[in-house]
């Protein structure tokens, strides 16, 4: 199997060398939106194209290719090789993709380009080589600080890149008196604190302080999402400003789940109890992380584009029959946002937790297998945490498409 989806990667490079044949068919300069600006400049200046021309074919490329390169790997991954599961769909797909970078990087870029005329545009032979020693230096360092997330800050103790606090940026929405006992809500990633818990708030707020945390990168306006300690610290800046360190429970959905744990690995804050729903802790190592920022982001590019995710890829991630997941997201998740959240929370080292006396549960969508491993992982540092396995549900679906239970059932939990 490996033979045949590396032969696949080589198809998805040949793939690329085709259209790059296209496209310089009638020159070089019919590609020049891939050159430095520069080279675009001077082709400018003698005439050669347009600006208006060079943004409109690379515009064009967008839009015609990728759509074809993502659909031709579905096509190997999921028709030729009949993938099922999040980790055979997850090592195909990316060595699809490894095999047709190399192509791309060597080939192209460095046989092609380098050492061929076939790229060489008239009167820019002074500009040549067109791509640098220094231009692979600039591209590798810029790549190296997007893959480290927002200011390229070393990994901290518990596995998060995390970044020092420099002002509290977050927002948060209350409901009920501020007399009652307060309850923090930690929503998931690519999703809204009022999408996931307005309507739980609204059911609480008769008889607890119920305090919405808007997650950084996930409402309009906000900076985007750094690390784990970023959020669990803003949260801990509120909690003591406003409820002297002290709350009745901590709530958390997915990302907040892992926020939830988080928090009591930093033992800042005195909670009495833990709800939390899809936690992730176990570290799955960068390629898998990497792997599920990809296709998160996919998933999101059809939304803002009005389209429909494919079922394929919402199983893969969510678990079968999850499409409820789609309309919880907020299609406003920036690019860095999803992948800093997916480098912190699948390479989550766990740390020492402060969770003695702290009522804790754990639920789990039937179809979602890594909370499986992650309760087990917490088990053996919180032996009294407790699991309920939520049955035919995905990631977050029990709240997503039966809030009412979810909130009877949260509401019980509070209340023993």
């Amino acid at each position: 199997m490996l033979l045949q989806v590396i032969l696949e990667g080589l198809g998805l490079g040949a793939l690329l060398v085709l259209v790059c044949a296209i496209g310089i068919r009638k020159g070089a300069v019919g590609m020049v939106h891939f050159y430095s600006d520069k080279v675009q400049q001077r082709c400018i200046e003698l005439g050669l194209t347009t600006k208006e021309r060079i943004r409109r074919k690379a515009i064009v490329l967008k839009i015609v290719c990728l759509p074809i390169y993502i659909a031709y790997a579905w096509l190997c991954v999921y028709t030729l090789n009949g993938a099922s599961g999040f980790l055979t769909v997850f090592w195909q797909c990316f060595v699809i993709l490894s095999v047709m970078n190399l192509i791309d990087r060597l080939g192209i870029d460095e046989y092609w380009v380098g050492h061929t005329r076939a790229w060489g545009i008239p009167g820019t032979e002074d500009l040549m080589p067109y791509i640098s020693k220094t231009d692979k230096s600039r591209q590798a360092k810029e790549m190296a600080v997007r893959n480290r997330g927002d200011g390229g800050d070393p990994p901290d103790s518990c596995g998060g890149r995390a970044a020092a606090v420099r002002e509290i940026n977050m927002e948060f929405a209350e409901y009920g008196s501020k007399n009652a006992p307060t309850l923090i809500f930690i929503h998931g990633s690519c999703t809204t604190a009022e999408t996931c818990y307005s309507k739980v708030a609204e059911a609480l707020k008769d008889n607890y302080h119920c305090v919405l945390c808007r997650l950084d990168g996930h409402y309009d306006g906000s900076p985007d999402f750094v690390s784990l300690d970023k959020e669990a610290e803003q949260i801990e800046e509120y909690v003591q400003q406003n409820r002297n360190g002290s709350v009745y429970a901590l709530i958390g959905l997915s990302l907040g789940s892992t926020i939830c744990v988080h928090l009591l690995t930093r033992k800042e804050l005195s909670v009495s109890k833990v709800f939390i729903d899809g936690v992730y802790v176990q570290n799955k190592g960068a390629l898998y992380a990497n792997m599920c920022a990809l296709m998160c982001n996919i998933g999101i590019g059809y939304m803002r584009k009005g389209g429909k995710v494919p079922d394929k890829l919402i199983e893969t991630v969510f678990g079968k029959g999850n499409r409820s997941v789609v309309d919880m997201m907020y299609s406003g998740t920036s690019k860095i946002t999803v992948k800093n959240v997916c480098r912190q929370v699948y390479e989550y080292k766990l740390g020492n937790i402060s969770a003695d006396g702290v009522d804790i549960i754990s639920l789990r969508g039937e179809y979602e297998p890594i909370p499986t491993a992650s309760f087990k992982l917490l088990k053996e540092h919180i032996p009294h945490i407790r699991e309920k396995v939520i049955p035919n549900c995905g990631h977050t679906q029990f709240l997503n498409e039966q809030p009412d239970k979810y909130i009877r059932l949260l509401t019980e939990f509070l209340k023993n």
